[in-house]
């Protein structure tokens, strides 16, 4: 897989292929972080929920705290609910980190935003730890809604594709690290009946498909 940046507010993907899209198992998850930069910020949270290729969820669900090398600023506390008193008796990202793999196994991996930042955010923590990042593929939604629906131009982002598809969020906590990867998880359902309408089985990215970039708007 090759993603290239084309500008500030889009980048490019090919090289990826996943067949038997439907027969796959998988595993949803989200990250909250110090900040919204994933080459100088650190992760406070892990969610995930596994799920199978109908895009039902499993009942037993993943979340942790984990205690970052720096403080969480006050702008992030406000938004997340993580307050630094709490991270600060969370395990460390190793200890963390391996739970989270013994409760993905080998699933693909799905998240939102998750080549611009829950990927990354996710390798640099494994490197400053010297632990192996995941093996297994990682699938990211805005992809999947991208290569689905090539003909709309809006950003994809998760307000959006919760418009888009109808989906009921208000019983969900946001930026809440496993309220987030429930709701992703209802996204990738969705998804999933779309590409069983639209007859696509297997996901063949070859020539470079547009991705629009994520929008911050910026904490006060």
């Amino acid at each position: 897989m090759r993603i290239e940046q084309v500008s500030d507010a889009e980048y490019e993907i090919s090289g990826l292929i996943v067949e038997r899209l439907h027969e796959r198992r998988f595993c949803v998850f989200d990250l909250e972080a110090t900040g919204p930069d994933a080459t100088r910020d650190h992760i406070t949270q892990i969610g995930a929920v596994r799920m199978g290729g109908n895009g039902g969820p499993e009942p037993r669900t993943f979340a942790t705290l984990v205690r970052p090398p720096i403080p969480i600023p006050e702008p992030i506390e406000r938004l997340t609910g993580i307050r630094n008193e709490d991270a600060a008796h969370a395990p460390l990202f190793p200890e963390a980190y391996r739970s989270f793999r013994v409760y993905a196994a080998d699933r693909v991996l799905v998240t939102q935003a998750g080549y611009e930042f829950n990927g990354p955010l996710l390798r640099r923590e494994c490197g400053l730890h010297g632990l192996d990042p995941p093996e297994q593929l990682l699938l990211d939604t805005k992809v999947l809604f991208a290569y689905a629906f090539p003909e709309i131009d809006e950003i994809p982002s998760t307000d959006f594709l919760i418009r888009f598809f109808g989906i009921e969020a208000g019983d969900l906590p946001r930026h809440d690290a496993l309220g987030d990867a429930l709701l992703i998880g209802r996204i990738l359902s969705r998804l999933l009946d779309a590409y069983r309408e639209k007859g696509i089985a297997d996901i063949r990215i070859t020539e470079p498909l547009r991705v629009k970039k994520m929008r911050l708007e910026p904490l006060v």
